[in-house]
């Protein structure tokens, strides 16, 4: 899964997506990050084939989209 955020106090003016995904096996986390000056750009960076789904009442306020 990847999550889209638009306030990342370490990149500040930027949009950035964090993957939380595993290894084929399952059992590694794969990190994974991506910048962006736009939501659009970004969107362009994610893998291909992905889904976007909507946000959950538990995802921070920060998290404007996630995709799996």
């Amino acid at each position: 899964m990847w999550f889209i955020s638009a306030a990342d106090p370490a990149r500040p003016g930027k949009v950035t997506a964090r993957a939380h995904t595993m290894d084929r096996c399952g059992r590694v986390p794969v990190p994974g990050v991506l910048v962006a000056d736009t939501l659009d750009e970004l969107r362009a960076l994610l893998p291909a084939g992905l889904t976007r789904r909507d946000n959950m009442l538990v995802d921070p306020p920060a998290v404007v989209e996630t995709w799996d």
